[in-house]
């Protein structure tokens, strides 16, 4: 799975989108009130009063205008006063400042957004917007990844997990900041997860849990067996291969390994430029005990099945508990997994009249 760069994915986009439409219960009134009142020689006095209401601004406009004879005199006063609401001002995140402030014409709007962040968010955002000014680097997605990719890293995730990102959106009832807040504070591999699980729903047209169970088990174990919140370093240096030429995506990679996984990549990853490696053959010829240390753990085939038992077949966490067995046990392990995913086995019961001959190699002595 290629963790995505948040900054484009086209789920936070939507929430944004819906967020700045007015859908999350910000309102921006504008009031204009205009009288008119003319005396004449003969004392008759005529008042008109209008008042308009529409979105932007405040306005009160009263223009008096007397004759008497042949003069007239006009009087005109104006007060225009502009009231925005909308948001959670001082809870923003700083993935929402930054949105928020990118809209902006002025200094002043700027700094209203960086207002309307968390403690955490505003000081998020402000790293963001001057690494970018030291770095000239503006809107170039490219210039920000590859001088920031720190401070975008910060402003764009955080530590919740898949199933904490998305206890934490249903909580929020639908209100788009709320969600994006959410979003914001989850790690780029919950919402890589969190995004494909969307993308399934929508793709199968799925109304209820049962069409969800059954269309989506995969991407479903992905995001809340807890078996894929992290990522070990087979999954870590598939994460890293396919990364391209996003300039976020190898510290969104890196973000997501576990300490031992980022460990293992780094000396991988050293001895392959060492060697000028570019495939796995390389790899194994030139880089034979790192790329064993990264692929292989000391668990049997028994313990890499019940690290599976979890999966739901999802890819990311099938590949953490691969990383956990042992080399030898490995193809009895890969045998009895497929099997049983290939005959849909959750049970026991199915595995004994499916997948007898895969489960005796897996746990024979």
């Amino acid at each position: 799975m290629r963790i995505l760069n948040p900054l484009t994915t086209p789920f936070f986009a939507l929430l944004l989108a819906s967020a700045c439409s007015g859908d999350d219960g910000a309102t921006t009134a504008t009031t204009t009130e205009t009288s008119t009142t003319t005396t004449t020689s003969g004392g008759e006095t005529e008042g008109t009063s209008t008042s308009t209401t529409s979105s932007g601004s405040e306005s009160d406009t009263g223009t008096t205008t007397t004759t008497t004879g042949e003069t007239t005199e006009v009087s005109t006063t104006s007060d225009t006063t502009t009231t925005t609401t909308g948001g959670d001002p001082g809870n923003n995140s700083c993935l929402v400042v930054l949105d928020c402030a990118d809209k902006c014409g002025d200094a002043g709007c700027v700094e209203k957004c960086i207002a309307d962040g968390s403690d955490e968010g505003a000081a998020e955002a402000e790293a963001v917007i001057l690494c970018s000014a030291n770095n000239g680097c503006g809107d170039d997605e490219e210039c920000l990844g590859s001088n920031c990719a720190d401070e975008l890293l910060s402003c764009t995730s955080g530590d919740a997990t898949c199933a904490a990102l998305s206890e934490c959106a249903e909580a929020c009832g639908g209100e788009p900041l709320c969600e994006a807040n959410c979003y914001a504070a989850a790690t780029t591999l919950a919402q890589a997860e969190l995004n494909q699980l969307a993308q399934c729903i929508m793709a199968n047209g799925c109304g209820d849990d049962a069409c969800v169970l059954e269309k989506c088990g995969p991407q479903l174990g992905e995001c809340f067996s807890g078996g894929a919140d992290v990522l070990e370093c087979p999954p870590l240096f598939g994460c890293l291969s396919e990364c391209g030429d996003d300039p976020l995506c190898p510290a969104s990679c890196m973000a997501s390994g576990t300490p031992g996984a980022v460990t293992e990549v780094t000396e991988l990853a050293t001895c392959a430029a060492a060697n000028m490696c570019e495939d796995e053959a390389c790899l194994e010829e030139k880089c034979g005990e790192e790329w064993s240390t990264c692929l292989w753990g000391q668990g049997n085939c028994a313990d890499g099945w019940a690290c599976g038992l979890q999966c739901g077949g999802g890819e990311i966490c099938l590949g953490n508990c691969y990383a956990m067995t042992e080399e030898n046990s490995f193809p009895a392990l890969v045998g009895l997994i497929t099997c049983a995913i290939n005959n849909g086995c959750t049970d026991e019961e199915c595995i004994d009249a499916n997948c007898q001959d895969e489960a005796n190699a897996c746990f024979a002595p």
